[in-house]
């Protein structure tokens, strides 16, 4: 099974009465992009986005103090057969991947969010409103926390040939000439194998640095998944990447961290790589049933 085939676990969070129940015998199920404030209501009127497909609408449920963004979808589209086949499928999964990222930032534009993963399904229209009232209060806990922050997401780039070289000729560590052909490229293989391994243990010791200097920026910080995508050539490569959560009052302290941070190190071969601010999917709790909710098992 790929990567993506396996996203299908996330397609219906189980509940005390679960969004599943009956889903298998209707041919429509409904798709929830996020949550917001109810008062970007208004503003999310004027939005021409589409749901996941042209011709689905986007739509709101309101639910007291905030709105389920969300839209119908095809049952067979993510489930069954045909549903395991499509979330195998890269080239079907990333558009809408992309597009559910689109919805997230336009209606973040006009509200605080909580995002929902890619793939989450409900039965109906009142599934989806019964899962939002039993974690109704934990939902505008969120909203209201998360209203003055933002996530960034931090990679770490290496340019491994620059660094290396720095660090030969700033050790003076070079064969001697008067070695012959084979010493010389035993010692050359030698040294670049050394340079690799200091290289690396220096990028983890500037990266710590980098991270005590946020410290009193940074509100919270997940590590992330290194990809191969992450690594723009084979030349620069990913080290470690990261979320971060910071007050939205203090992103250009963010940045002019990392520009600080790249113009120091350019030359040592390291670089920093900021994109946000993004939905602050990685800082979503868990969200069990409210206790104002009368009970029941969590997910």
């Amino acid at each position: 099974m790929t990567a993506a085939a396996s996203h299908a676990s996330l397609l219906f969070p189980s509940t005390p009465a679960a969004p599943t129940e009956g889903v298998e015998s209707c041919s429509r199920c409904v798709y929830l992009f996020c949550c917001a404030r109810a008062e970007a209501a208004a503003m999310m009127m004027s939005m021409t986005t589409a749901g996941l497909e042209p011709e689905q609408e986007l739509y709101m449920l309101a639910l007291g103090d905030f709105v389920a963004v969300a839209c119908d979808v095809r049952l067979s589209d993510w489930t069954g057969a045909g549903g395991e086949a499509n979330l195998a499928n890269l080239a079907w999964v990333a558009p809408r991947a992309l597009h559910h990222q689109s919805v997230l930032e336009q209606v973040m534009a006009g509200s605080p969010i909580l995002p929902m993963p890619v793939g989450t399904l409900f039965s109906s229209q009142e599934a989806l409103l019964l899962w939002l009232a039993q974690r109704y209060h934990r939902i505008v806990e969120f909203l209201t926390d998360i209203a003055d922050k933002e996530e960034w997401s931090l990679k770490l780039i290496l340019d491994a040939p620059r660094a290396e070289a720095q660090w030969l000729a700033a050790e003076q560590r070079q064969p001697a000439s008067a070695a012959s052909p084979g010493s010389r490229y035993l010692l050359e293989k030698k040294l670049r194998s050394e340079a690799t391994g200091r290289v690396r243990q220096l990028a983890r010791q500037t990266e710590a640095a980098l991270y005590e200097k946020l410290r009193g920026l940074v509100l919270m910080r997940q590590a992330r998944r290194l990809l191969p995508q992450h690594s723009p050539d084979a030349q620069h490569q990913a080290l470690s990447h990261s979320a971060l959560l910071i007050q939205a009052a203090r992103r250009e302290q963010l940045l002019a961290v990392a520009a600080e941070f790249n113009n120091s190190y350019q030359d040592a071969g390291l670089r920093v790589e900021l994109s946000g601010p993004w939905p602050a999917a990685t800082f979503v709790p868990s969200f069990s049933v409210d206790q104002a909710a009368g009970g029941g098992r969590g997910e």
